[in-house]
């Protein structure tokens, strides 16, 4: 008999810890409902498990990924839809052109109309995003429409322009700020004239019933509702100043003209600046690659797209590198860097006039007014006189701002624009892809942008053209629908994957309840059979004692 080591005592000892262990890890099992919680449960099912819930937690971000994807295409289709409606609009009116009951002028009303259909199938083409990415411009990125700024235009774009300055007559003075990057020649340049915000000279008019009114001179200007009004003639004309194009290089000028009277009236409107390039006030112009220094007007069909000032002093702080741009009618400008800016002009001008910059504004200027070589230099763009009824108003616009020094390329352009297909992934893992074709549904793609019924044999032309146009807008939403169902499809597998990875994942790392519990009732049995035990072993060598007595 000994008493210096128990080994009974120590045995039931042992044998309590490994019981009370055996416990803890059946508590957390139960307590969590997850079979393994730390890789001493089940190394080779941990790193099992883990690849599973790796696929898993892919299949849920793959799932949401193809829903986007859906969202996206039908975005995409629902732009074509509206597209190929208006398509649908021009057919008829082409159609209808086509009949020689209609007269030349009847066909130029037709025209008009088929000419807003082009501007709006643009609009739309140009416009139709999501989250940014443009879907139905050949996946160019984000174009400009004016009066609006671009949502994905560079951040950089807010400084190449300073806020227009309006002073308290309503003359308008503009200039650069930060100009393009990786140029200095347009930091800080005027783009026309001024001396001090007080000495700004641009003169808009309104010609009515044959008189000129001069807005600054003749007219009240309130500059919070941005109006001018004439209570004596009866009129009202809102100014609207805003940067306009991809990279707010332009200003769109915007004049609402409307006839508060209680008689009709034909109301004609002309837009003047005094130009200032720089520190040239007599800057020449570009207008159709030519360059102009004597007087000069453009009228009808004649009237230029767009024109150029530029700096022609080659002194000082800027040179003839320095270029003021100027848009008259409506301009689709191609960037670089595959970015578009689309200039809508409402109504376009009927005269566009250069000349000295104090008789240019007058309604009576003709191109012998004054010196025939202008030397202070300005324009003119006329509208010329309408009838509107009373309550009744026109909208005219025109566009002045700066163009990419030639000495430069062009600024870098937007982060998301495509050249392929747009990729979708479609699982949890890398080449999981699915490609989507963007498309691109505006009108010189289509092949209608130079759509024209003036003559009966035009109108028969363009009945062709369109119907070339409406098949492919017809493919093209064949296409996303495709697209769509093939997406669709896609999403039912990864649901159906996604659910069976996850059962096998269960039945590696989830706990069996019922077997667990089972599992606990057994060690509880063992926990206090261990423990009697361990109490028995230690009353043994109390015994020894009655020896020693």
């Amino acid at each position: 008999m000994r008493i210096y080591h128990n080994i009974p005592a120590l045995n039931a000892l042992r044998v309590n810890q490994k019981n009370i262990n055996q416990s803890t890890k059946i508590l957390e099992q139960l307590s969590s409902g997850i079979r393994i919680n730390k890789a001493a449960d089940d190394a080779a099912g941990l790193a099992i498990s883990q690849k599973m819930r790796s696929q898993i937690r892919g299949l849920e971000k793959a799932e949401r990924n193809i829903l986007d994807g859906v969202s996206l295409i039908q975005t995409a289709e629902g732009g074509l839809q509206t597209i190929q409606k208006m398509l649908q609009r021009a057919r008829e009116l082409a159609v209808q052109a086509a009949n020689d009951s209609f007269t030349d002028t009847d066909r130029e009303l037709i025209q008009n109309e088929i000419d807003k259909l082009k501007q709006g199938i643009d609009q739309i083409a140009n416009q139709t995003h999501f989250n940014n990415i443009y879907l139905l411009n050949g996946g160019l990125g984000s174009t400009q429409s004016p009066g609006g700024g671009s949502i994905s235009s560079p951040d950089w774009a807010d400084n190449v322009l300073q806020d227009p300055v309006i002073n308290s007559q309503g003359q308008l003075y503009f200039s650069t700020n930060e100009g393009y990057p990786d140029s200095t020649i347009d930091d800080n340049q005027r783009l026309v004239y001024d001396s001090g915000t007080s000495a700004i000279y641009s003169k808009p008019s309104v010609w009515i019933d044959g008189d000129q009114v001069y807005l600054d001179q003749s007219m009240t200007y309130n500059s919070s509702t941005k109006e001018f009004t004439d209570g004596a003639n009866g009129l009202k004309v809102t100014q609207l100043v805003e940067k306009a194009g991809y990279y707010k290089d332009k200003f769109e000028v915007k004049y609402i003209i409307e006839n508060t009277s209680s008689s009709n009236k034909n109301i004609g409107f002309q837009f003047h600046m005094d130009t200032k390039i720089g520190d040239d006030d007599a800057a020449p112009f570009i207008v159709n690659g030519t360059n102009i220094f004597n007087n000069i007007e453009y009228s009808g069909n004649n009237v230029p797209d767009s024109f150029i000032v530029y700096n022609n002093t080659n002194t000082g702080t800027s040179n003839n590198e320095l270029q003021a741009h100027g848009i008259l009618k409506t301009t689709t400008i191609t960037h670089g860097a595959g970015a578009t800016s689309t200039f809508d002009i409402l109504i376009p001008p009927d005269k566009f006039r250069i000349g000295r910059y104090s008789e240019v504004d007058d309604r009576s200027w003709t191109t012998t007014t004054g010196t025939n070589p202008f030397g202070d230099s300005g324009y003119s763009v006329i509208w010329d006189e309408r009838a509107l009824a009373p309550g009744e108003s026109m909208e005219v616009n025109t566009f002045y701002g700066i163009s990419v020094p030639p000495t430069i390329s062009d600024p870098p352009g937007p982060d998301n624009n495509f050249n392929g297909p747009l990729k979708i992934q479609t699982g949890p893992n890398a080449g999981n892809i699915f490609e989507i074709e963007l498309t691109d549904a505006r009108t010189n793609a289509l092949g209608i942008d130079n759509l024209s019924v003036l003559t009966s044999t035009n109108a028969q032309s363009a009945i062709g053209l369109i119907d070339v146009a409406i098949q492919k807008v017809s493919s093209e939403r064949s296409k996303f629908g495709a697209f769509q169902n093939a997406l669709e499809h896609i999403f039912n597998n990864a649901g159906n994957y996604n659910e069976n990875i996850t059962g096998a994942e269960s039945r590696i790392s989830d706990a069996d309840m019922a077997l667990t519990m089972t599992k606990f009732a057994k060690s509880n049995i063992l926990n206090q059979s261990s423990q009697a035990m361990l109490a028995q072993s230690n009353q043994m060598p109390q015994g020894i004692l009655q020896l020693l007595k």
